[in-house]
């Protein structure tokens, strides 16, 4: 059965209504986000006020090896002359993967997203795809050393690291993180992308 998403929600789009997509089989959200299949620019939109600042602020993300398994180390670093503060809350991530042949993802490109909307400041999150004959799993854990405080402070030139361990299954990864306001209310900016290459499942890394 195909579900024609654009069809379904275009009407309520076009009167001001929010939508985030359900399959009505299995009344659950299709990973929270929509295929977007036109697009019109309405024109500047006004940037949101919010107390924290994106300016001078950069994410660096690299492979890094967490009790011998393979995460992603996530470093934010104040750039500015000035100490500033910053909202772990609104550091995201999203882990994508080869598109899963027969899974009920929007994506129509060879890829998808298999963690979407994770923040740094939630110390675990799982998300399941399922194809109908098989589930698959795919989890997060940010150890307790790593962990951030909603709000922290960096000094000028300083740097804070986050190391994010994940549980998946084989298969090749592609990893992001941003930060800023919110889904699409406010500049956001966004860390180099890291691939990650696993030749087997991947269980969480052993506690010592």
């Amino acid at each position: 059965m195909t579900i024609d998403f654009v069809a379904i929600a275009t009407p309520l789009v076009e009167r001001g209504f929010r939508v985030t997509p359900v399959h009505p089989e299995t009344k659950s959200g299709v990973m929270g986000d929509g295929l977007i299949r036109r697009l019109k620019i309405l024109g500047p939109a006004q940037s949101k006020q919010a107390w924290y600042t994106v300016e001078g602020i950069s994410l660096g993300a690299q492979p890094v090896a967490i009790k011998r398994s393979l995460g992603v180390e996530l470093t934010v670093t104040n750039k500015r002359n000035t100490p500033v503060r910053i909202d772990s809350s609104q550091i995201g991530f999203a882990l994508l993967s080869n598109r899963i042949e027969g899974a009920l993802t929007p994506s129509d490109s060879p890829s998808t997203a298999v963690i979407t909307r994770a923040s740094v400041f939630l110390a675990h999150g799982s998300w399941q795809i399922g194809t109908g004959s098989k589930t698959y799993s795919y989890t997060y854990l940010i150890a307790d050393e790593y962990r951030s405080p909603q709000v922290f402070e960096l000094a000028p030139n300083e740097s804070r690291k986050i190391q994010i361990a994940f549980e998946l299954p084989a298969g090749h990864y592609q990893f992001f993180a941003g930060y800023g306001g919110g889904v699409h209310e406010s500049k956001s900016i966004v860390s180099n992308p890291v691939s990650l290459e696993l030749w087997k499942d991947q269980a969480f890394p052993e506690p010592e």
